[in-house]
């Protein structure tokens, strides 16, 4: 017998749907409005700021409509099989499920209902107030009220702040009035300043943003802004020494006859923060240090730990500001974004790919 024509590729009959066409042609404009009126909020919550956007996406009328939409996605894999046989969309619906739904898990009001049910003490966002040369475990809410104390202690060992830093320029001017003369010389490694008649020649030889004298020379990233020049002086007859520039203060050896010698670097503006911690959890039998700053948080016990700010203390120690946030249906979420990028992935690109070289092969091709 001659087969069918493009047999192959010919779908098997399908059952019918156990949902009537009338459902199917309510739930898809549904779940299209749902999705617009998500897009509308999502513009709205971008002008509101942090705060306001939390208070509006935590709201009772907000928790209606997450749980809404949470339902209409879960239908839908119901009443259109298609969504089923395909691993592509099935892996798109089912990853906006998921993370919705982990989202919805680790919320303000899961949270309260968590603990009231299952007795667990989570709180879903804090703050943590570390003194330098302190440990604590209390975590307070944004206007300082004691909110939960964490079953560890976090140490802040040292704090400190790195600058947009711009090395600037060694200005130099003569003393004698009568034949002065001014020059500036960029502070770079190598820089040379040849000076007229018996005045002698400058060459930078280093330079320091936070310069901590001692037995050793060092830039120092957690110190102080101390910026320096180490600059060495040739006399015209040849005569060599080196001296050192400061920005802040005059030090005592480098002075130049016949100059007068100041140094001027730039800050633009703080670049990062910087937390040494040190973890203590007796119960764990676990001590550990951790350099904490900006968009690399520390992940322990449930929660993550933000550098978010700091201030300086009445004594004149540093006071590292973290942000706490529990990680409670934060593992759902990532699952249903893996699986939502699966399913995008999948369906648009390998399967088109998978598809043409079947039909390559079966063609002989």
């Amino acid at each position: 017998m001659t087969p069918e024509p493009n047999s192959t590729f010919s779908s098997a009959a399908q059952p019918p749907s156990r949902f009537a066409p009338g459902l199917r042609r309510v739930l898809l404009p549904a779940t299209l409005n749902v999705l617009v009126l998500l897009t509308l909020l999502a513009i709205v919550g971008a002008f509101l700021g942090a705060e306001r956007a939390r208070r509006l996406f935590n709201s009772s009328l907000l928790i209606v409509f997450w749980a809404a939409l949470a339902v209409l996605l879960l239908i839908g894999l119901a009443a259109l099989p298609r969504l089923i046989r395909q691993p592509g969309l099935l892996g798109m619906h089912l990853g906006c499920t998921i993370v919705l739904l982990g989202a919805m898990w680790g919320s303000e009001r899961a949270h309260a209902w968590q603990k009231r049910h299952f007795g667990i003490d989570k709180v879903p966002r804090a703050q943590l107030d570390l003194v330098e040369g302190q440990a604590a475990d209390a975590l307070y809410d944004p206007n300082e009220q004691p909110l939960a104390r964490l079953p560890f202690e976090l140490a802040l060992n040292g704090f400190w702040i790195d600058y947009y830093w711009d090395p600037g320029v060694l200005e130099i001017r003569t003393d004698d009035s009568a034949q002065g003369g001014s020059w500036q010389l960029p502070a770079q490694p190598g820089r040379r300043l040849d000076l007229p008649g018996d005045l002698p020649t400058l060459r930078v030889l280093r330079v320091f943003r936070s310069l901590a004298l001692g037995e050793f020379l060092q830039d120092d990233p957690r110190g102080e802004l101390n910026p320096a020049v180490e600059l060495e002086v040739e006399s015209p007859g040849g005569g060599r020494r080196v001296i050192f520039v400061f920005e802040l203060h005059q030090h005592p050896g480098s002075s130049v006859p016949g100059l007068r010698l100041s140094y001027r670097s730039f800050v633009a503006g703080e670049k990062g923060y910087f937390s040494d911690l040190v973890l203590l959890d007796p119960a764990a039998h676990r001590q550990q240090h951790y350099l904490l700053k900006v968009n690399h948080p520390l992940h322990y016990g449930g929660y993550h730990f933000y550098q978010s700010g700091c201030r300086v203390a009445p004594d004149g120690r540093w006071v590292s500001v973290l942000a706490v946030v529990s990680d409670t249906g934060l593992t759902a979420v990532f699952v249903g974004f893996a699986l939502l990028l699966g399913g995008v992935f999948w369906h648009f690109w390998l399967r088109p790919i998978v598809t043409w070289f079947a039909r390559g092969v079966v063609h002989g091709d």
